[in-house]
């Protein structure tokens, strides 16, 4: 197989995540990424707390929208996570003994790793939850960000890690970052919401 081929491969391989991220978010490969980084030294701990750097700054609000974008911490940790594999990747390049490519690995190798790194990296970096009334709008992979009513939120899991998943009533489901500028704020608004809504009362209060 040519190395034109290869890198053919790679590029579909990532437009694949590319499609399932937009619907089912990419939670999956960031803790894989985590987990990858860390199953040798138990540096996970370590990892959350750079993650939740800035997590208590001002909540930035604008014509009763309020917007949490990601923390310097989760944004720099993730970026240097993919430039140290892109790294390893370049090296990689026609070693004898490669550390995780293919041996005999030509650029095609690095470039789709680049290619998939960068799809991840513009997501992590204009990722931000909005707020606005009683709407959450929670931005995907690509396309335009999914709005889910507050209002009807029926139960809340922290999966102690990186995420928080959200059900709500009408049948809908997500996952959101929750090491975001803001935090607690956040936190505290959800768990508002969830409670009238537990009572009956999400709609009478919006």
């Amino acid at each position: 197989m040519s190395g034109l081929e290869h890198l053919a491969i790679y590029l579909g391989v990532a437009a694949i995540l590319v499609f399932i991220g937009s619907f089912k978010g990419m939670g999956w490969f960031r803790r894989g990424l985590d987990r990858a980084a860390n199953r040798q030294n138990g540096q996970l701990g370590n990892a959350k707390v750079i993650a939740g750097f800035g997590d208590n700054k001002e909540v930035q609000v604008f014509a009763g929208r309020r917007t949490f974008p990601l923390t310097t911490g989760i944004r720099l940790m993730s970026t240097v996570l993919c430039g140290a594999i892109l790294v390893m990747l370049f090296r990689d390049i026609g070693a004898q003994q490669p550390v995780i490519a293919p041996k005999g690995s030509g650029p095609h190798v690095f470039l789709g790793g680049l290619a998939i790194s960068l799809l991840y990296l513009q997501f992590i970096w204009r990722y931000a939850l909005i707020l606005q009334d009683h709407e959450l709008h929670v931005p995907r992979y690509i396309g335009a960000p999914k709005v889910f009513d507050l209002r009807t939120i029926e139960h809340m899991e922290d999966d102690g890690q990186y995420n928080i998943r959200l059900w709500f009533s009408e049948g809908g489901k997500t996952e959101i970052i929750k090491y975001v500028e803001g935090r607690p704020k956040l936190m505290q608004i959800l768990h508002e919401h969830l409670a009238l809504s537990q009572f009956g009362l999400g709609a009478v209060r919006a």
